[in-house]
């Protein structure tokens, strides 16, 4: 699979970046910074790497650095975004990854 890598600019030192789609699709794609992807209404396909987690309203995923992924969401879904900066987990994340990057609950 051919993913682009995209390259994001935070505004000042913020380093967090937060967008809201309705039916998102997009291209398989990396960046350096983690994502979260959090179902406000209907679901979504999310690819990461071979594998692929359905999202529905209330639950996320969360996407690690570097780590090739595309979403599909369903007709009439509201997705949000939070993409941010690597550097300020980079102690957490360079040496440990969700068993399962499905988040859901409380």
């Amino acid at each position: 699979m051919q993913a682009k890598h995209e390259h994001r600019e935070y505004a000042a030192n913020l380093q967090v970046w937060v967008g809201r789609y309705k039916n998102l699709t997009n291209l398989p794609h990396w960046h350096s910074d983690h994502e979260i992807v959090y179902a406000e209404n209907g679901g979504a396909a999310i690819h990461i790497g071979d594998r692929l987690y359905r999202i529905k309203q209330g639950q996320a995923v969360f996407i690690h650095s570097k780590s090739v992924h595309y979403i599909q969401g369903d007709e009439g879904s509201i997705l949000l975004m939070f993409i941010f900066a690597q550097k300020p987990l980079q102690r957490i994340t360079e040496n440990f990854r969700l068993a399962a990057p499905l988040l859901g609950g409380e």
